[in-house]
């Protein structure tokens, strides 16, 4: 057994019952279908078959998430109880549960400054949250603080693949394109390419892409596809990897939220209201 408590909420992709079977505490977000609110945890998972069910019975649906007070009283009660803590929250906009985190992790510093307490951004993490924490769990003589560092170090050996002085062919000029390849798990079922503000061209996708396709895996046969909101930039990029990839594309928008990436079957894509 670790000697800290590993935290996270429903915003996590992973198997439920790993979770429960581990003592990891998940801080569950509350559904809220027709003025009715609902925890999001394994009586009522963030699943696809629930969410289809709401969507096709056309109610209206909202995920709300913890607020400050909630992640410190849970915090708290850990650490009364003499707990380290160790935090995994996303900072992404359809989550954002990291800044609010935030918030009560300087407050219970101030209060129990004898306890260790780290936070971390899952949205930095390239590996995946179920991957590190099965990790985690396996260097379970570590202290809070070695497992900080060995998490940095798995994160930065899978998010340091780069594409670096690629050709701009309209400007005839050398530049830096930086694209971080998220071949994320392969119990992932599939790759994932995300859209960032440094994947400018198609000569990038077209380098990367030759590359996945050494590796590509036939048992891993799904590309989660992560990029702008124009539909005709995406179509593009669709068609350039249909070229070289014989895969199945899944189209994701910046702002949806994905659901069972980590499962077997194609993940399912909602959006949450504003």
């Amino acid at each position: 057994m670790t000697d800290f408590q590993i935290i996270t909420d429903s915003g996590c992709l992973g198997d439920m019952s790993f979770y429960n079977d581990n003592g990891i505490d998940i801080i569950p977000f509350q559904a809220i279908i027709d003025s009715k609110y609902y925890n999001l945890d394994d009586k009522f998972p963030l699943s696809n078959t629930n969410i289809e069910k709401i969507i096709s019975s056309k109610k209206d649906f909202i995920i709300s998430k913890p607020n400050y007070l909630d992640l410190k009283n849970i915090y708290e009660r850990h650490l009364k109880e003499g707990r380290n803590l160790l935090l995994l929250h996303s900072s992404s906009c359809v989550f954002d549960v990291y800044s609010r985190a935030n918030l009560a992790v300087k407050e219970l510093h101030q209060i129990y400054p004898e306890r260790e307490i780290i936070l971390i951004d899952t949205q930095t993490i390239a590996c995946g949250i179920d991957f590190l924490i099965r990790e985690v769990l396996k260097h379970d003589e570590l202290s809070l603080y070695e497992i900080s560092n060995f998490i940095k170090q798995i994160n930065y050996k899978i998010s340091s693949r780069i594409i670096i002085n690629k050709y701009d062919l309209n400007n005839k000029k050398d530049y830096k394109c930086l694209f971080r390849k998220s071949c994320v798990l392969r119990e992932n079922n599939g790759y994932i390419i995300p859209y960032t503000k440094y994947f400018l061209t198609a000569s990038a996708l077209y380098n990367e892409l030759k590359n996945m396709r050494k590796e590509i895996d036939i048992n891993y046969p799904i590309v989660y596809l992560v990029c702008a909101n124009d539909d005709v930039y995406a179509k593009r990029i669709i068609k350039t990897i249909k070229k070289h990839l014989n895969v199945n594309i899944i189209r994701l928008e910046p702002n949806a939220l994905l659901l069972n990436l980590t499962g077997k079957r194609t993940i399912g894509l909602f959006y949450i209201k504003r």
